[in-house]
């Protein structure tokens, strides 16, 4: 395995090479899958010493990796977008988190926030609401029965 001993991208022949970091972030595959490949002979790295450092890192060259299959999944579509978006709220994730986690823009994940928020107050009005009315009518004959709910005007 070549080794680049005067620094990261400091030479002309270095220039442009990707860290595993970048190529992962091109392609849209793992760092596991480019190591896969550079074990099965279809990516030839080199092994770089960052300036100042003795950390080693793997650079390759842009021109292989443009012969690499792009691993990007199909995006997601709305209702699923939304749905996923639903659930990282449900769980305490923040605005900032979720655009991270789906690629979508602040202002996008804001107003699948706002819709988060009015649908879960049309839960808990209805919720509330039910709950007293079908307190009484829960069980029936011994059985457990699922309360009816009621649109209750907001």
């Amino acid at each position: 395995m070549p080794r680049i001993t005067n620094g990261v991208r400091t030479g002309k022949v270095w220039e442009g090479w990707l860290s595993r970091n970048e190529a992962s972030d091109l392609l849209g595959c793992s760092m596991n899958t480019l190591m896969n490949w550079q074990r099965q002979g279809l990516l030839h790295p080199v092994i770089g010493m960052q300036p100042g450092s003795s950390r080693e890192i793997w650079l390759y060259d842009p021109h292989e990796l443009a012969r690499m299959p792009k691993k990007r999944a199909a995006p997601l579509g709305p209702g699923e977008l939304e749905s996923r978006a639903f659930e990282m709220f449900d769980r305490g994730r923040t605005v900032r988190a979720v655009v991270v986690a789906l690629r979508i823009t602040a202002d996008e994940a804001w107003a699948i926030r706002e819709r988060w928020i009015d649908a879960g107050q049309e839960e808990t009005a209805l919720g509330t609401a039910t709950t007293a009315a079908t307190a009484a009518n829960d069980v029936e004959d011994g059985v457990m029965v699922e309360p009816t709910r009621v649109a209750v005007p907001a």
